[in-house]
């Protein structure tokens, strides 16, 4: 079988023998060529120790030769010229197994055909030309993102930090490859609903537990989605309605524009825990956020949901969240 019908493991264990090999080879040239040295030199040098000798063999192997220990007799000089061929072969063969292990794990990763190990991690089904631009837009937010995607289309250019499995989102062994199933969160991001309803369903299916994110692009197939088991499902259309915004209400869309984005806009919108405002009236969390952190609440998220804009008499509780506009 050659290394092309090999899975990751199976060339990973093969590796794994051939280095184990070339080091006991070495290992045995060393030590077998000390014991002749030191026999052959130690009359010539008789301060000389068996561990002196290994060093000299070991030295003379890498070719580094320092020529604090040289040998003296004939028997001694041909032990050097062999341990010094022998030396650049093994080592020579050392680094090339290491170096072709190397070379093929990143093949692997770029091409993905290899599997993911991770846990936590975030799961992208499909690829659109959205895809960058949520990539882009998680990782200037959350650098440390750990992402995997999943479809046959990704290109070869995708960000270096981002994992690939290459096969269609649809397929059970795609899905394992990518250890869906220890997923912190599933993003769909096709543009074609019928087929994210299909991927929504085989990702619930695969996970229980993950949040799963999907885009629709027909307003009615959002309940369609949620049934699925999206938990969030976000329409694509309303590119649309900003468009349409700028033509009655400019500010508007602008404004919404410059808080979705960290990457574009000169502000965001952003959540934290609201525990050090517990017990105090919305009205006063607004001043205090204000003056003290420049910040300017607009919603709280609470056990029931997100209450955009509550009340001024609203008390904050313990576990409550605080979304708020803050400077870029």
């Amino acid at each position: 079988m050659t290394d092309r019908w090999l899975s990751g493991g199976e060339l990973a264990l093969k590796r794994l023998r051939i280095i184990g090999i070339v080091l006991a080879t070495l290992t045995t040239i060393l030590v077998i060529s000390a014991a002749i040295f030191y026999m052959f030199e130690r009359s010539a040098n008789p301060g000389m120790s068996f561990l002196d000798a290994l060093y000299w063999a070991f030295i003379t192997a890498t070719t580094i030769g320092y020529g604090d220990i040289t040998p003296t007799t004939l028997p001694g000089k041909i032990v050097a010229i062999i341990v010094a061929v022998a030396g650049i072969a093994a080592f020579t063969a050392l680094i090339g197994v290491v170096a072709d292990a190397l070379v093929d794990s990143a093949t692997r990763r770029i091409l993905g055909v290899g599997s993911v190990k991770k846990r936590g991690h975030i799961v992208v089904l499909g690829w659109s030309p959205l895809t960058p631009v949520f990539i882009r837009e998680l990782k200037s937010n959350v650098p440390q993102a750990d992402i995997v995607i999943v479809d046959e289309k990704v290109p070869l250019t995708v960000d270096e930090n981002v994992q690939v499995v290459r096969g269609d989102p649809l397929d059970r062994n795609a899905l394992e490859k990518a250890a869906i199933s220890q997923a912190r969160y599933i993003v769909v991001t096709e543009l074609d609903d019928s087929r994210a309803v299909l991927e929504v369903l085989h990702a619930r299916k695969a996970s229980k537990q993950a949040d799963i994110i999907a885009l629709v692009v027909d307003d009615e197939n959002i309940e369609i989605l949620e049934q699925a088991g999206a938990n969030h499902v976000v329409p694509v259309t309303i590119a649309a309605m900003l468009a349409a915004s700028f033509i009655f209400e400019p500010s508007v869309p602008q404004v919404i524009i410059d808080l979705a984005s960290s990457t574009l806009g000169k502000a965001d919108v952003i959540e934290e825990d609201a525990l050090q405002f517990a017990g105090m009236r919305f009205s006063d969390v607004l001043v205090e956020a204000k003056t003290r952190y420049n910040k300017i609440p607009i919603a709280v998220r609470t056990s029931n949901g997100v209450v955009v804009n509550p009340p001024g008499n609203y008390v904050i509780k313990e576990g409550d969240r605080l979304i708020s506009i803050v400077n870029s």
